[in-house]
């Protein structure tokens, strides 16, 4: 592949593309198919921007970016940089890009592409995360998943064992005032007992039983 004098890409081979919408998380693929017989062997960056557009069904402005051989994320604007990323090392089949920008939804969804969303682990947390400030985004491995549920398990083990033992005190202090309770009942209840009348002086001789003649007690 070359560049022209025109401003385009020379094509020698139909040219695949896996472009990942990341605003969306959403992947699509497409080809720009060479031509034979003199037709159309080249691209250029207003095309390749304006198939972008019809796939995903873009209407605002938006930036691509691919990661080169040394593993850097470099930005394609122009003709030279989509030509520089089609003979890049690290795109030797297939030209993988990444489209980023104040995207809205089309009311149409397009297609959804079959592919795992690998790229989608690159990115920490949504846009609207960061334009909220938040500081801890939605876990995106099951690693993450597990370690956050094994925290929540320890702070509810926290909150029973918390629990119980405020329980158990209550238990105990509410027992201990029923035990005194019931001990200050009997001392005043004992306080009021009548002896029973033993004393000579109360008889009454002056009354005796018929029967045994004895005299008659109280």
């Amino acid at each position: 592949m070359s560049t022209s004098s025109a401003g385009t890409i020379e094509i020698t081979s139909d040219l695949h593309v896996k472009a990942y919408l990341k605003d969306r998380s959403e992947f699509r693929r497409f080809w720009f198919k060479r031509g034979f017989g003199g037709e159309r062997n080249y691209i250029s960056y207003d095309m390749f921007v304006d198939k972008i557009k019809r796939i995903f069904s873009l209407n605002t402005e938006f930036s691509i970016t691919y990661t080169d051989y040394e593993g850097d994320e470099v930005r394609i604007s122009s003709d030279e940089e989509l030509g520089l990323a089609i003979t890049d090392p690290a795109s030797p089949s297939s030209l993988r890009i990444v489209i980023l920008g104040n995207l809205s939804k089309p009311d149409a969804k397009p297609a959804a592409f079959g592919a795992k969303n690998t790229e989608a682990s690159l990115t920490n947390g949504t846009p609207q995360q960061a334009e909220r400030g938040d500081t801890d985004p939605s876990p995106t491995s099951l690693s993450e998943i597990v370690g956050r549920l094994d925290k929540e398990i320890i702070k509810l083990q926290q909150t029973t064992q918390e629990s119980i033992s405020s329980l158990s005190r209550t238990l105990t202090e509410t027992a201990s005032r029923a035990a005194a309770e019931a001990m200050n009942h009997v001392f005043r209840s004992s306080r009021h007992v009548v002896p029973l009348k033993t004393n000579p002086s109360d008889l009454k001789p002056s009354i005796k039983c018929n029967g045994c003649l004895q005299l008659i007690k109280g």
